[in-house]
């Protein structure tokens, strides 16, 4: 995903990663869910937020999940 995400429109972050992977997961007919989370900043005094997206299939992880640790879930987007 890494890979496909560099050469993408969009800067190389998660978000563009997590389209990536729908995009591909979608072609091949695997049913997944592209998850987005917030968390506050650890560094940051004032209330500032992070966000960030993953993927998974199942209980398999697709990409972003290592990284997902600590974000609250605000929104999920299931393949029909």
């Amino acid at each position: 995903m890494e890979l496909a995400a560099r050469y993408h429109p969009l800067k190389d972050t998660c978000y563009a990663e997590a389209l990536i992977a729908r995009m591909i997961l979608s072609i091949l007919s695997v049913d997944h869910v592209v998850v987005f989370g917030v968390r506050k900043k650890a560094d940051d005094t004032d209330a500032a937020l992070e966000a960030h997206a993953w993927v998974t299939a199942g209980s398999m992880p697709v990409c972003g999940v290592q990284a997902s640790c600590g974000y609250t879930v605000v929104r999920c987007f299931a393949s029909i």
